[in-house]
């Protein structure tokens, strides 16, 4: 729920959400706002190309992370930007993460390598 931050900013934002529950949250918290569009589904290569892309809290729960990141860099104007947060420290990974549905943990030197 980190678009809440950053609405101001834009003029238009596309928010995907694949969670049934979690797009019904966005789309009722947004609903009057007419810059927002919210899809119930993955983000995939897009044929219009964004300024910037966020990925806030996401990446950990995609297995083929270093496929999702390449599919956001063909979908971004050049000279565009990809931002993204991740759970950081491998090492603390935990039941938690399983349970809440992270694939992994990152650290500067494993997310540079993989992706």
């Amino acid at each position: 729920m980190n678009a809440s931050s950053y609405i101001k900013y834009p003029k238009k934002i596309d928010l995907y959400e694949p969670t049934k529950k979690l797009y019904l949250e966005l789309k009722k918290r947004f609903k009057k706002n007419n810059k927002v569009s919210n899809y119930n589904k993955k983000f995939l290569l897009q044929k219009e190309k964004y300024d910037s892309i966020l990925y806030l809290d996401v990446l950990e729960h995609i297995k083929d992370d270093k496929a999702e990141i390449l599919k956001a860099f063909k979908s971004i104007k050049k000279n565009g930007y990809l931002i993204i947060n991740v759970p950081a420290f491998s090492h603390l990974y935990s039941k938690f993460d399983r349970d809440v549905g992270h694939v992994k943990r990152y650290n500067k030197k494993n997310f540079f390598r993989n992706c």
